[in-house]
């Protein structure tokens, strides 16, 4: 006997479809966004990607909403390591300007440094 496919969204009545993570890509952008406000960028697609991921979950078009969710969650990743690479390089820059290493010339024709950091 041949027997038809189910329908989408049919195959299982209390089954609501992919996550759709909005709100963990609202907090992620939010947060990244106190610090770094390039960050942003990704996190502003990554919120379109959860809101069309909700949306295609809506029409049961459910192949599309997971695809949707994960470039939303990957989106955050990257929102997230953006910020940190960001951060890291801002108070890399603050602290090498801060903690500078600074010698000292003694003597007319000696070639003797004497150097110490500011920051121990």
């Amino acid at each position: 006997p041949v027997s038809t496919p189910p329908v989408l969204g049919m195959q299982n009545p209390n089954y609501e479809g992919p996550e759709d993570f909005l709100v963990l890509v609202i907090i992620t952008t939010a947060v990244c966004a106190l610090l770094n406000l390039m960050s942003l960028v990704f996190g502003v697609i990554a919120i379109v990607m959860a809101a069309m991921a909700i949306n295609k979950k809506g029409v049961y078009d459910y192949p599309s909403a997971q695809r949707y969710s994960m470039l939303g969650v990957v989106l955050s990743i990257c929102t997230i390591v953006w910020t940190g690479i960001i951060t890291m390089v801002i108070i890399g820059s603050i602290t090498g300007v801060v903690c500078q290493s600074r010698s000292y010339y003694y003597g007319y024709y000696s070639y003797y440094y004497y150097s110490y950091s500011s920051c121990g």
